[in-house]
């Protein structure tokens, strides 16, 4: 005759079994893996120690569901372990006669879906980071084009003040309003990269921030003003 209670709890599912004043009553080793107590930990205990914190499906809730349905049920829910950690739960539970007597044993099978549902989170977020790339690199392609048509105004206007220095105010005016569409991007830049929790390369001592760009515009045309300013001088001499 097949040994059903060992058969039981050998088996590759959690199994409990919780009278009708709402103990745990039998606890399989399957049970043990998945929330860390051993039987003699939650023998003759409520089940309602295995609820997370405001639990939409506690035990108690469950077991009135099964009296009130009759049959089977099949459902989704979240328990906590031993150890406090949140475990994922595919529940099946229903409501068996004891015997000939009139009281009932609530039933319930459980299977830690945690890990695969930690799979499939990382699968979900992998491919919204492959779109997130994608998205960024067209933004930077963007930013690239603004970036370098500025560059080449002022590149083309230095190449006219090396030639004849009566450029320069224009240089400097011109210097002013690119630098100020750079500055621009680099800010859009920098509440994108803030936004995507970004970090970029150590080019300023600082591993968390931006590179100054900035600072070094605003020391870049501080020292053409620096330039224009001593070829006055040399010229009044």
């Amino acid at each position: 005759m097949l040994n059903f209670a060992a058969i039981i709890d050998q088996s590759g599912t959690g199994f409990m079994t919780i009278n009708d004043e709402g103990k745990i009553i039998s606890w399989n080793k399957r049970a043990t893996e998945i929330f860390g107590y051993t039987k003699s930990e939650v023998l003759g205990k409520s089940p309602e120690l295995l609820n997370i914190e405001s639990d939409p499906s506690p035990f108690t809730h469950i077991i009135e569901e099964i009296k009130q349905s009759g049959r089977l049920i099949q459902f989704e829910a979240q328990k906590k372990s031993k150890s406090g950690a949140q475990l994922d739960l595919m529940m099946s539970a229903a409501a068996i006669r004891a015997d000939d007597s009139q009281k009932l044993l609530f039933v319930l099978t459980f299977d830690d879906l945690t890990i695969r549902n930690e799979l499939t989170d990382h699968v979900i977020y992998k491919e919204k980071l492959t779109g997130s790339v994608e998205a960024i690199n067209r933004l930077l392609a963007t930013l690239s084009h603004y970036i370098n048509n500025s560059l080449m105004s002022i590149q083309g206007l230095i190449q006219l003040v090396d030639l004849d220095t009566k450029f320069s105010d224009e240089f400097l005016r011109v210097t002013r309003i690119q630098t100020n569409r750079i500055a621009a991007v680099i800010q859009s830049l920098g509440e994108l990269t803030r936004h995507i929790n970004m970090k970029t390369k150590d080019y300023a001592g600082n591993p968390d921030v931006l590179y100054d760009l900035e600072l070094l515009i605003d020391e870049f045309t501080d020292g053409i003003r620096k330039r224009k300013s001593d070829e006055r001088s040399n010229k009044l001499k």
